[in-house]
């Protein structure tokens, strides 16, 4: 993670310069340069986990994070490391392949929640295998309305509609099934499949009823599975009178830990809105708040640069104040000479 390089290099090099403005201030010596880089290299470290400093009267710096974490700030080393990994869809933070952001060895990956690097594992770690999760869901939830009518019209890549897992968490048997699925291999190579049905279907408690498909030379009208599909697979209901059950949304992704947001729907259709709709507020939130954040920087920017930045115009108008009072000074002067020698030739 090129963050936590970034982070390391920040911290070695406000260590460096506290170490040489320290040196100055003992020897009576100016700091100004040395303090302009390091305000540079704290403004990054600030702005890759929202820092907080604190200058000590000898001009050493303290730096730590808004929970309070402290920072070691060492010239030599790389106190925060993070191990390289492929991730996949079955891979989590802690535990599942995901690595740790670590401070001397010690996991503080849950403690770095400020600035862009507390953002990125956020969205490592959370946002994006949220999304994954509820997408695994959506195409899990298409696939087994579809067969439970009698049609395997969705499967993965070995031509099987997935099952989900017992005994573990809710999405154990479908993890990353969003990436895999495709029509059925048999639909697309005999597509009268999509009229006449898969297979056939035995009535269930909770489920839907029995369905026989088409057999083949049957009639080329037959429309039980159409009505089936529309009536009940994209419907709220597995047959007349019973509830489809609702796709999950507690207790996802491969370790179980991922909530979301959206209401429980029954309804595939406002099932895909109301993902997209979370996704696209998420979206929108985030936006907003880089807007704001963005805004506030450039009025403190402001801020910063009328109060340190110089005026040509003041200075213009002091040096013609300074200008103009050496040159009466030197006519004072001048006549102050001519008086003397006066004098001194009176006196001879």
């Amino acid at each position: 993670m090129a963050g936590v390089a970034a982070l390391n290099s920040g911290l070695s090099s406000i260590a460096k310069l506290s170490a040489q403005i320290m040196q100055a201030k003992a020897t009576g010596q100016d700091t100004a340069d040395y303090e302009n880089q390091r305000d540079a290299a704290m403004n990054t470290v600030a702005g890759l986990i929202g820092a907080k400093f604190l200058e000590r009267p000898n001009g050493e710096m303290l730096v730590m994070t808004t929970n309070g974490l402290s920072l070691p700030v060492s010239v030599n080393g790389a106190p925060f490391g993070v191990q390289n990994a492929a991730l996949g869809s079955g891979s989590f933070y802690p535990g599942g392949g995901t690595p740790a952001v670590t401070l001397n060895g010690v996991d503080v990956t849950q403690q770095l929640s400020g600035g862009s690097l507390g953002a990125n594992l956020t969205l490592r770690d959370t946002t994006i295998p949220l999304y994954q999760a509820q997408l695994d869901e959506f195409s899990y939830t298409l696939s087994t309305r579809f067969d439970a009518q009698g049609l395997a019209l969705f499967t993965d890549g070995s031509s099987n509609v997935p099952v989900a897992g017992g005994g573990g968490p809710v999405q154990s048997g479908y993890i990353g099934y969003s990436a895999s699925i495709k029509v059925n291999p048999a639909v697309a190579a005999q597509p009268g499949l999509v009229r006449d049905g898969t297979h056939a279907v035995v009535a269930g408690a909770g489920g839907a009823s029995a369905f026989t498909p088409n057999p083949p030379g049957g009639p080329a009208g037959f429309g039980d599975l159409i009505a089936r599909v529309l009536t009940y697979a994209l419907g709220s209901e597995s047959q007349l009178g019973t509830p489809q059950r609702a796709p999950a949304m507690v207790g996802l992704g491969p370790s179980g830990a991922l909530n979301g947001p959206t209401a429980p729907v029954t309804d595939i259709s406002n099932f895909a809105v109301a993902l997209v709709s979370g996704q696209a507020q998420d979206t929108a939130d985030a936006t907003s708040k880089a807007t704001a954040e963005t805004d506030l920087q450039n009025v403190l920017a402001s801020s910063l640069s009328k109060a340190s930045a110089v005026s040509i115009d003041t200075e213009m108008a002091a040096l013609v104040r300074l200008q103009n009072s050496y040159a009466a000074n030197a006519k004072v002067v001048a006549t102050l000479q001519a008086l003397w020698a006066q004098l001194l030739q009176m006196v001879n």
